[in-house]
């Protein structure tokens, strides 16, 4: 459940309720060599922690990491360096799985985030490529 959240005058926040916790600003960036996922709890009651998950086409998801929960107000980064073996361009789709001390749990929104290989790493694979 999204909600949204007044702090001082101007400045909103859109809030993701999970039932052990809160989430804000779940995002990613490509990097060169990896991919870096974040967010930040404003809130954390009886949860055991974040499952990270990736996805090719948005609908069937795999576990990539798992991250304990540190508290509220805490935030987070989970770095997937296992994608750049992959073509420069490819779209993943990343999700969390938010994880309570009791077992239940639910998922985020998605984040989608294409990947971007240097064009010295790709240049670098053609070449051991033609070798082989």
């Amino acid at each position: 459940m999204k909600r949204i959240i007044a702090l001082g005058l101007s400045l909103f926040l859109t809030a993701n309720l999970f039932a052990g916790a809160t989430v804000i600003d779940f995002s990613g960036y490509s990097e060169t060599t990896r991919i870096v996922i974040q967010w930040t709890s404003i809130a954390e009651q009886n949860l055991e922690g974040y499952e990270v998950q990736r996805s090719m086409d948005g609908q069937n998801f795999t576990k990539l990491g798992f991250l304990d929960a540190r508290g509220s107000n805490t935030g987070y980064t989970y770095i997937d360096d296992s994608v750049f073996a992959k073509i420069s361009g490819r779209v993943y789709y990343y999700r969390l799985k938010i994880i309570d001390r009791d077992g239940s749990n639910q998922y985020s929104d998605m984040v989608t985030i294409e990947s971007q290989i240097s064009s010295v790493k790709h240049t670098w694979g053609s070449i051991k490529a033609m070798f082989k």
